[in-house]
């Protein structure tokens, strides 16, 4: 929804507008046209002129703004952007909440590097290496003495790889 938004608002600015005119009819219902409202509809906006013509194939702006409004009325289209409101809440609060756990979760503080010996929570969340490098893969192997995981980081990170036994730290490659 937000590609075709931005793409709508790129496409808007990139061709020459028209005369777009908004007018409520006797009924009160809004409506955009090209051509200035007539004897029985208010204006309720100055038209926006161009000198340019319209080539064929392509939208007037009246017909772009008509059909955004059209979506924009639409239930789902509603629902589509409250569900994205309360997803980017929902992830702001998250986001506040993790901060104020790191205090806790971190008893040392912020380490700059992940140390041998550290929990796997320590690790992603108390250092200053796992917060700026994203690992590219996890490799996880599951055995009847427990699971062993590989952090895989890019040739150009200054850690390699990590690897945890049992939820701990037990060597770093860099």
């Amino acid at each position: 929804m937000l590609k075709q938004t931005m793409f709508l608002a790129a496409l808007l600015l990139s061709l020459p507008t028209w005369a777009v005119n908004k007018c409520a009819g006797s009924d009160g219902k809004v409506v955009f046209q090209d051509a200035p409202c007539t004897d029985g509809a208010k204006n309720l906006k100055a038209p926006i002129e161009s000198p340019a013509v319209k080539p064929p194939g392509v939208m007037s702006a009246a017909d772009v703004a008509r059909s955004f409004e059209n979506q924009m009325e639409q239930p789902e289209m509603q629902r589509k952007i409250q569900t994205n409101v309360e997803r980017r809440q929902l992830l702001e609060k998250a986001d506040t909440l993790s901060r104020r756990s790191d205090s806790t979760r971190c008893a040392q503080g912020v380490q700059p590097q992940p140390r041998v010996g550290m929990s796997e929570d320590q690790f992603l969340n108390c250092t200053m290496f796992a917060r700026d490098w994203d690992h590219l893969q996890i490799n996880e192997t599951e055995t009847q003495y427990g699971v062993r995981k590989q952090y895989v980081y890019a040739q150009h990170a200054p850690i390699k790889f990590v690897y945890l036994d049992q939820g701990k730290i037990t060597a770093i490659s860099r």
